[in-house]
């Protein structure tokens, strides 16, 4: 067992072997082997309760609470009371397993990047504060994150980081190469209007005699499977931080049903499909994290019926009507909106239904079928 307190994480090992082990287990958990609980001794429980005290004490100092965490996890001083990290972090934090993981992860890549620092000119940097940048940051390679910081940097009024400039900045750096590398769904499908619109563009194109540019979109389309309308000013739904992000799931607005109140409009979605399944249902009310509630809910999909059809949508427009019924800031937020296209962006993240609630930028061309914007643009429509 490891005691050393004063030794930095050793990021190019232990970066791999998350990877390799969040890859093989698929599912966002840590994969811990349960171990017996053990006795501490007394440098290691004041080495405990002064780890412990940085993550409760500083939850507002997002690298302080990574490097905490990670040494309790590598130095297994968790195993006084439990015999799972994954354990530990749900009952000690109320953390996630995922959530867990990704601070573990974080603070192995700070180590990294504070060694690679010293062959880049001082001030060109500027490092990740929030758990909501880091997330951003940990989509690139490891040898690609300080370029993506310095670009970030290069971007950001005053070097002020967001996630959404490093978003930018990783996207930019490391683009799709094809949208082949995703699922794609087999026909493209949008507003009636967009469609429409396009069909008018090529009607122009043929009238104009420009046979080149015609001949162009007309190629791509099939190609692609999919039309490249020119899209429409849109609103796009990211993270919860973001402006629009509150239009998301996973904001943290609670929402009243039956005289229950559930943490976010996910929570309620979710309970709501799981219909039948009181146990898991339990699960889901009880969970405080949104995205702890997507996972178990992925974890138990096998069980609903008809996952992504009309019940879900039905479930999803009664959610989202309770949540702009019950909150003044979605109210306002939404009717700022006016008559852009409002669109769930998951160009982060172009798998599974993402495409089915969202839409995903895939080589220049938005594909999804967006029915999380849609059923707010129809809300919008009767108010």
């Amino acid at each position: 067992m490891k005691t050393n307190s004063t030794s930095k994480p050793p990021a190019a090992r232990r970066e791999a072997a998350i990877e390799k082990s969040s890859a093989r287990n698929g599912n966002g958990q840590n994969g811990d082997v349960e171990k017996p609980l053990q006795k501490l001794g007394e440098k290691q429980e004041k080495r405990l309760q002064q780890l412990e005290a940085v993550i409760r004490e500083h939850g507002d100092k997002f690298v302080e609470v990574c490097k905490a965490l990670w040494h309790i996890r590598e130095e297994e001083l968790y195993r006084k009371t439990h015999s799972t990290f994954e354990a530990y972090c749900r009952d000690r934090f109320d953390f996630t397993a995922n959530y867990g993981t990704r601070l573990v992860r974080s603070a192995e890549a700070f180590s990294k990047l504070e060694a690679d620092l010293k062959t880049v000119p001082i001030g060109t940097v500027v490092l990740p504060k929030t758990e909501g940048q880091m997330r951003e940051l940990l989509r690139a390679k490891p040898k690609e994150r300080v370029k993506v910081l310095q670009a970030a940097a290069k971007n950001s009024p005053g070097q002020v980081l967001t996630a959404a400039t490093i978003r930018a900045a990783v996207v930019k750096l490391m683009p799709v190469k094809s949208p082949n590398s995703y699922y794609t769904p087999k026909s493209y499908t949008t507003d009636l209007d967009i469609f429409l619109t396009w069909l008018r563009e090529l009607k122009s194109l043929a009238e104009a005699d420009d046979k080149k540019e015609l001949l162009r979109q007309l190629d791509k389309a099939i190609a692609d499977k999919a039309v490249l309308p020119k899209m429409p000013e849109m609103v796009l739904i990211r993270a919860v931080n973001e402006p629009y992000g509150a239009l998301g799931n996973m904001s943290a607005h609670s929402v009243l049903h039956k005289g229950v109140t559930y943490r976010t409009s996910e929570a309620l979605f979710q309970v709501l499909r799981f219909d039948g399944h009181p146990a898991i249902q339990k699960q889901l009310a009880a969970c405080k994290s949104p995205m702890g509630v997507k996972m178990i809910a992925k974890k138990n999909r096998r069980l609903l019926e008809n996952p992504d059809s009309d019940v879900d949508l039905e479930i999803m427009r009664q959610c989202l009507r309770l949540k702009w019924e019950q909150h003044e800031e979605i109210k306002k937020l939404l009717q700022s909106t006016g008559r852009k296209m409002i669109v769930e962006d998951c160009s982060a993240r172009p798998r599974g239904d993402s495409f089915y609630w969202g839409m995903a930028e895939i080589n220049g061309q938005w594909v999804g079928q967006n029915w999380l914007g849609k059923l707010w643009m129809k809300l919008r429509e009767t108010i």
